[in-house]
């Protein structure tokens, strides 16, 4: 005694290879992810020195400068090594002081001399 016809078997052949198929991707896609999650974070707020010195780098996106004194929160954040803690101070800072020069930036607590390595390229205080 059969439980299913030869065409019921042929149609649950092709369902269970179409589910596996399916898996199969859904899996590939989700090991796929942290991969490029990792490169991402590994590759962030590298210095724009590294930059010209030929390393790889996917955090390279052609910016103009950010602006000190009229930067918004989410453009300071854009910068490497600025969280909000320090996108807060520096607006804090210029609030109280308008930044005359770049270097002015390491005025503002939790940016030092490596910040400001870090950054020095991609700000300014002019107007552009």
């Amino acid at each position: 005694m059969k439980i299913f016809t030869p065409l019921e078997q042929k149609l649950l052949l092709i369902l269970l290879a179409g589910v596996f198929v399916g898996v199969v991707v859904y899996w590939l896609k989700l090991k796929e992810s942290p991969i490029v999650s990792e490169f991402a974070i590994e590759t962030m707020g590298t210095s724009v020195d590294t930059i010209k010195e030929g390393e790889p780098n996917i955090h390279v996106i052609s910016q103009k400068k950010v602006n000190l004194n009229t930067a918004t929160f989410e453009e300071l954040l854009r910068l490497p090594g600025v969280g909000p803690a320090i996108a807060n101070e520096i607006i804090k800072y210029r609030e109280k002081h308008k930044f005359a020069k770049i270097t002015d930036i390491m005025k503002v607590p939790g940016i030092g001399k490596k910040k400001f390595a870090r950054l020095k390229d991609l700000i300014c205080v002019n107007e552009r």
